[in-house]
């Protein structure tokens, strides 16, 4: 079986760098990509096609998370190529690369432009790191990861516990997540904000054009769980890093 989805063209800017969480920038990427969206990745002085190598960080009964090597996350845009304002949404993975992605002014210009637009920015765990350097959080409800509350807090921002920290959490255009186990709500806001009156009960109604079944083909209106579409990736790309290789996940839900 095989065939096309599209939701309603919507364009995402996924900001990638060295060392992000393996994660936080996978799951969003093949997940808004099975959802129908469009999803550029792109990186700092980096080109479509160049790596980002990536960490996995866990929760294993420690004071705090283990960080292990990932994988290398092969880009699909070109850095120098972005212009914000051809892109309806901003994602911003967690992890180291969020330290110095933080120092960018390209980056920093980039989130601006999304809050003026008052188009949807969804940042995760550490990401939030970038939103504080771009002085976008006075009087804006967030979450992070534990570790981030006293940036928040002197930035301005009216800081959300993130208990359980599956916690994920919108105010306005601003969504925010405490760590990769938020993205099943994750995505489900931010695919609430980019489809609007399209979301009923975590449901987004996408068009599927000329699946094929046997020797027939069909077309039309799917209703597709958001929440559940994020499980089964992460589940099919935790399955993958286990055996020792990276697939396709989106390739992987069509067949």
């Amino acid at each position: 079986m095989g065939g096309t989805i599209t939701a309603t063209a919507k364009r995402i800017l996924l900001l990638c760098g060295d060392y992000m969480e393996d994660y936080e920038v996978m799951v969003p990427f093949e997940a808004l990509r099975a959802l129908g969206c469009h999803v550029d990745a792109v990186c700092p002085k980096k080109k479509s096609g160049d790596t980002c190598p990536t960490a996995i960080h866990d929760f294993e009964g420690y004071q705090h998370f283990t960080e292990k090597p990932g994988h290398d996350f092969v880009l699909n845009a070109t850095f120098g190529d972005v212009d914000a304002s051809g892109y309806d949404a901003l994602v911003i993975p967690g992890g180291r690369a969020a330290e110095y992605l933080a120092l960018n002014e390209t980056i920093i210009s980039w989130v601006k432009h999304f809050v003026e637009s008052n188009k949807p920015i969804a940042a995760i765990s550490y990401g939030q790191q970038i939103l504080v350097a771009a002085n976008v959080l006075k009087g804006r409800k967030v979450t992070a990861y534990p570790a981030m509350k006293l940036n928040m807090v002197l930035a301005g921002a009216t800081w959300i516990e993130p208990n359980p920290i599956t916690l994920c959490i919108t105010d306005g255009n601003l969504i925010t997540g405490a760590s990769w186990l938020s993205h099943p709500h994750f995505i489900s806001h931010l695919m609430a904000l980019l489809v609007c009156n399209g979301i009923y009960n975590n449901k987004v109604f996408l068009h599927v054009s000329q699946i094929s079944l046997s020797s027939s083909a069909i077309s039309g209106w799917i209703a597709v769980d958001i929440i559940v579409v994020t499980k089964v990736v992460r589940l099919i790309y935790f399955l993958s890093l286990k055996l020792n290789t990276v697939s396709n996940v989106t390739q992987a839900l069509l067949c």
